[in-house]
Order: C-alpha cells, then structure tokens, then sequence
C-alpha cells in the first residue's frame, strides 16, 4: 500500500472516530449531565480532542505534511460514519449510560443506608426536642 492510500485511509478513520466521540458526549448529555455549564465543558472537550486527533493522524500517517486529500478523507470518513451507524451507537451509548447509571444509584443507596439509619436513630430524636424549644423561644421573644 502506498503511503498516500494510509495516509488517506488513516484521515478517513480520523474523521469517522471524532463522530464517535461526539455520539459518545451526545450519550453524555442526553444521560448523565444535563445543563449549559456541562455542556460547555464537554463541548470544549470535544474541541479539544477535535484539535489534537487530526494532528495526531497526520503525525502518523506522513510527517505533518498536509495534503488536500486527507482533509476530503476526514470528512468523507465523518460523513460515512453519520449516514451509516451514527444512529445505531448514540442509542446504544444512551442505553449504556442509563445503565450506568441506574447501577451507580443502586450502589450509592445500598453504600448510604448505615448512614441513613444511623442518622434516624441517633440524630432525628434529638433533633425534635431543640426544635420544640427553639420554637418556643421565638414565640416568647415575638410577644
């Protein structure tokens, strides 16, 4: 193979994991991280990653000596991707995500339940009296 045909097949693989990526941040979103501020964070990540993967492919594939046609392959790579599993994997990365995060709640509840019942048991009897008083004190002080 020539080195031309990796470099192209190289941008066109390029091109098509930077699609995966922002179906995997896209998965992120809809999921976990809803909100502008999160949003802005993962969109700067995309940029960043957006940056540094071309940059790497064309270390790689030729010295960073950039030619017309990895720049068509890369979109030519991104356009592919989208029109053939694009749909496929954001629903599957959605579902893992979900998932993901169904188990990290089961987790954290069974992880917070000696907690929860120490604080019923130690905190909660303790709690009712000061506030009766507490209540009582600023009722007296109103008058």
């Amino acid at each position: 193979m020539s080195p031309d045909a990796a470099a192209f097949l190289l941008s066109v693989s390029c091109g098509a994991a930077l699609c995966l990526l922002w179906d995997m941040f896209h998965g992120l979103r809809t999921v976990l991280f809803k909100g502008p501020i999160m949003n802005a964070v993962l969109d700067a990540v995309w940029w960043i990653c957006a940056a540094v993967i071309p940059v790497w492919c064309l270390w790689n594939a030729n010295s960073m000596t950039f030619r017309f046609f990895e720049l068509l392959g890369a979109v030519m790579g991104a356009f592919l991707y989208y029109i053939t599993v694009s749909r496929v994997l954001r629903r599957i990365f959605c579902v893992f995500f979900a998932a993901f995060l169904k188990i990290f709640k089961i987790f954290l509840k069974i992880l917070l339940t000696p907690a929860v019942i120490l604080y019923k048991m130690l905190v909660v009897p303790f709690l009712r009296p000061l506030r009766y008083i507490y209540k009582r004190v600023c009722r007296k002080n109103d008058s």
